[in-house]
């Protein structure tokens, strides 16, 4: 029986190929790591993290970076969908810009602004079909 909305029967040919793929595990992590990379740019910009911390996390946060499989188990041993995901975020970007990953945020900070981040995206798919009927109707 199938879990979330993307393969059940009932609801899963609602949805195309390109709008599944906005809440998949990889881009699911994506998003996560777009918010945490945003965070430190902004926090660069107050002054809140040192300056040349920014880039380097911006730099490492690409969902390719991430060996998907591992990070599931690392996820189920952990019993926390974050935790690993940072760790290995730190080890890419090194001391001493690993020290400011997620500086002051809560994990539900990160996942609320990613499945915005999410929403946006498919919002922008779907606006853009909803143009092309609109397009093809009034000719």
């Amino acid at each position: 029986m199938a879990v979330g909305m993307f393969e059940s029967f009932i609801t899963g040919h609602w949805f195309s190929a390109e709008a599944k793929a906005f809440w998949s595990d990889g881009a699911t992590l994506q998003a996560w790591l777009d918010v945490e990379a945003a965070l430190a740019r902004a926090q660069a910009e107050l002054g809140v993290i040192p300056p040349e911390a920014a880039p380097v996390i911006a730099a490492n946060a690409r969902a390719e970076l991430f060996d998907l499989p591992q990070l599931a188990q690392a996820i189920a041993f952990a019993q926390h969908p974050l935790v690993p995901v940072l760790h290995r975020f730190e080890q890419l970007c090194g001391e001493p810009a690993a020290g400011c990953i997620h500086w002051g945020a809560t994990t539900q900070n990160i996942f609320d602004t990613a499945s915005a981040l999410q929403m946006q995206r498919t919002h922008a798919l779907l606006a853009g079909h909803l143009d092309g009927a609109i397009d093809a109707l009034a000719t």
